[in-house]
């Protein structure tokens, strides 16, 4: 129930604008509760984010093994990494989905240690950089990653604010092509 309010309100009111009290009180229990059962605000952030990150990493990653053994990759390849297991959790979940898609891009935004993976075990943002520097070859990461990040900013603030009116492949094709526009492709 916690998890549930928290969520809504982070993504009605974003993270900052939510006080520990404003949780409790719209969860219908006393002031304390949040505090009892995770400890901090960032912690129970922390779960709001983690209840749903484990199978969209897991897919994220195993889409991207896929990349790195095959042919040089296109960029919408290289976009379906990150976004069908968002796709995914859409389909499965239409409106708690997106609100926890409202909840991480604003932390994927701040660029918070709860979603990026840059320096953790599996590697995932270095070895999609390294893919994307073989579909564009004449780039180095430096300018390939902010217009990467743009990119997938974009399309998960699409994700988290949208509903049916944009199929899965027509974000994925504007995003792919939008990035490869500022790549000069």
């Amino acid at each position: 129930m916690l998890l549930d309010v928290a969520e809504r309100l982070f993504a009605e009111h974003g993270v900052d604008a939510v006080s520990v009290r404003a949780i409790n009180a719209a969860a219908g229990f006393g002031p304390a509760a949040v505090n009892y059962h995770f400890g901090t605000k960032r912690d129970l952030l922390a779960a709001v984010v983690n209840r749903r990150l484990a199978p969209v990493v897991a897919d994220q990653v195993a889409r991207l093994e896929m990349v790195e053994h095959g042919l040089r990759p296109t960029t919408e390849q290289l976009v379906e990494v990150i976004a069908r297991a968002f796709f995914d959790l859409l389909a499965a979940e239409p409106v708690a989905g997106a609100r926890w898609m409202r909840v991480v891009t604003e932390l994927v935004h701040a660029n918070d240690r709860l979603v990026t993976r840059r320096g953790r075990r599996d590697r995932f943002e270095e070895r999609l950089m390294v893919q994307l520097q073989r579909r564009h070859a004449t780039r180095d990461a430096t300018f390939l990653e902010p217009r990467w990040r743009l990119a997938i900013l974009s399309l998960m603030a699409m994700l988290g604010a949208s509903g049916d009116e944009f199929t899965p492949e027509m974000l994925v094709q504007f995003t792919a092509r939008g990035f490869d526009g500022v790549c000069g492709v």
